[in-house]
């Protein structure tokens, strides 16, 4: 089981931290940096999305595959992936949303987005796929 902690000091800088509890995952884990106007594909309508943020963050690439994390945008957004066994439900495709594989979900908010509160307003657009 993953955890993470978020404080935000009173001058109002940021900080996330994590533990990752994939011990017996053998993955290759690395900082990425993606500039603004990065362009990915979303692999549940094979859509290109291109970023208007810039963003830092570690992340694993596999099978042709790139996996956020966790991570920050230039704005200040950041979010971490965080695993509990038993406790995700995932949907399958549906029309007339934004249909994300679960593990873009992370790389789409910060790609997207510069506020929690942005995010927010946009969430109910999206469809998470197992």
């Amino acid at each position: 089981m993953c955890t993470s902690v978020a404080l935000r000091t009173k001058n109002r800088l940021s900080f996330l931290g994590r533990n990752m509890d994939f011990v017996d995952l053998p993955a290759d884990y690395n900082i990425y940096v993606f500039p603004r106007n990065y362009q990915w594909v979303n692999r549940e309508d094979q859509k290109t999305i291109t970023n208007p943020y810039a963003i830092i963050g570690m992340g694993l690439m596999g099978q042709n595959q790139f996996a956020m994390i966790d991570g920050m945008n230039e704005q200040g957004l950041m979010g971490a992936v965080l695993y509990f066994e038993g406790y995700a439900y995932y949907s399958t495709p549906k029309n007339n949303v934004i249909n994300l594989a679960c593990y873009d979900v992370l790389f789409w908010a910060l790609s997207q987005f510069q506020s929690i509160e942005e995010l927010a307003e946009h969430i109910a657009q999206v469809n998470i796929v197992g």
